[in-house]
């Protein structure tokens, strides 16, 4: 089967060529049709009918045409609180324009063994919501992932002003996790679908397994191009490259990535893109990611720490911080020794950041002061206590207090109603624990 696929539009014009399609393939969207991009010199005024056209070209083919949101339609309308590039000047006829088009949108078509959305669906970010349980896909519904997805949006809201900067504690709808920004683009935890970013697909999740995936979303600089994120081992033939065109293994890339300057053709069958202006299009498999490393028992190993972590944030919620030094140092000490060994001197500055960087960040504000050899520091809120947290290498009670004793720490909480408390740790380097800890 044949799909037309259109790209993050932008208010751009190449979008058009669809409009001259006299056959019944059916046209999906990927999402993005506002907010140009600045180099492109494409403004509101110059290119607004763009907008305004496509939304009657939905309501002209309510079924062949689909229309998936994208990131920077859910701005206008209270579902992402990101302003990406947001339009301070005309945010209110998008936004009107938008809400009455509300039935128009989804966040994922699927059809022929292919889902499509914004930015790709990921198995960390099932994970990360319970949707999946561990490796375990039993649960998924693979014929119906639109369904689940799209079941997902919230209502539209009318979002109050024109900048953001006004009102911080608007109630934006960050709840449904279809919009969850990951690390990869400034938030925290692992991207939702209109959010996913090819660097958190790199780094520590997978592309869902089992279906297919099109996706925008992560800018492409060459026009035409098209980039499967298959995370190919290497082997003797692609030693030293990045990406292949060897297309015979499309099978392997789970995802591909469009590029958003031209209209595509793409076959369900074969996986294999053209232009509908019949231009030429690249086509690369990316080779030898980082995801290699995320395999099956890495997975099962970050659960559990996972888990850990969701018991250190409850017990710094409810207060009980000798209890959460407790299970901090039982943690460290359960690490088996050969990791420890093998990253070295290294550890001390990895194993800290992966614990409240990467596995309590998406639960509590994480921020870090002082990031050195031998000093650390991570300031902590919850709803009810500021916590910093002081970790030295290779010292002792006396050794961290006096150090301590020469920070002021006023500045990061005063004028906050919550209770500001500094815990201390000691670090012993050759062994990897934490020798000591107290509260200050």
């Amino acid at each position: 089967m044949e799909i037309i696929v259109v790209p993050d539009v932008h208010m751009r014009d190449f979008w058009r060529i669809v409009l001259e399609d006299k056959t019944d393939r059916p046209i999906v969207f990927l999402g993005d049709y506002v907010d140009p991009y600045p180099h492109e010199n494409i403004s509101y005024e110059t290119h607004k009918q763009n907008f305004f056209d496509i939304l009657e070209f939905k309501r002209a083919n309510p079924e062949r045409v689909k229309l998936i949101i994208g990131n920077h339609t859910a701005q206008y309308v209270g579902l992402s609180r990101t302003f990406v590039r947001w339009d301070y000047k005309n945010w209110k006829p998008i936004r009107d324009a938008l809400m009455d088009a509300e039935d128009l949108f989804c966040v994922a078509w699927q059809v022929d063994g292919t889902l499509f959305t914004h930015g790709g669906v990921s198995e960390g970010w099932l994970r990360q919501e319970g949707i999946i349980d561990g490796i375990d896909f039993s649960k998924l519904d693979y014929d119906h992932l639109d369904d689940m997805l799209n079941a997902m949006i919230p209502p539209f809201g009318e979002i109050p002003f024109g900048n953001y900067k006004e009102d911080r504690d608007w109630p934006w709808r960050e709840n449904s996790p279809l919009w969850r920004i990951g690390n990869g683009r400034g938030g925290k935890g692992i991207g939702g679908p209109e959010w996913s970013d090819e660097f958190e697909f790199k780094l520590y999740s997978r592309p869902l397994r089992g279906i297919y995936q099109v996706v925008g979303h992560t800018q492409q600089y060459r026009e035409g191009n098209v980039v499967g994120w298959g995370y190919l081992p290497k082997n003797k033939e692609y030693t030293n490259q990045r990406y292949t065109e060897d297309l015979s293994r499309i099978g392997e890339c789970p995802i591909l990535c469009c590029d958003s300057h031209a209209v595509f053709v793409y076959d369900t069958k074969t996986r294999l893109f053209t232009r509908l202006d019949e231009g030429p299009v690249k086509m690369n498999l990316i080779i030898n990611h980082m995801s290699e490393r995320v395999t099956d028992e890495y997975i099962l190993n970050r659960i559990t720490d996972e888990k850990k972590a969701r018991e250190f944030v409850k017990l710094l919620q409810a207060g009980d911080k000798e209890g959460f030094l407790q299970v901090l140092t039982a943690h460290l000490a359960a690490v088996p020794n050969h990791k420890k060994e093998k990253e070295g001197e290294y550890y001390f500055f990895s194993v800290f950041s992966d614990i409240f960087f990467e596995l309590m960040s998406p639960y509590v504000e994480v921020k870090s002061r002082i990031d050195s050899r031998n000093f650390k520091d991570f300031f902590v809120k919850t709803p009810d206590y500021i916590y910093v947290i002081i970790i030295m290498a290779n010292s002792t009670k006396k050794e961290l207090s006096d150090e301590l004793e020469k920070i002021d720490f006023s500045k990061y909480h005063e004028n906050d109603h919550r209770q500001f408390i500094k815990l201390g740790c000691c670090f012993d380097k050759k062994l990897g624990i934490i020798s000591e800890s107290f509260v200050l």
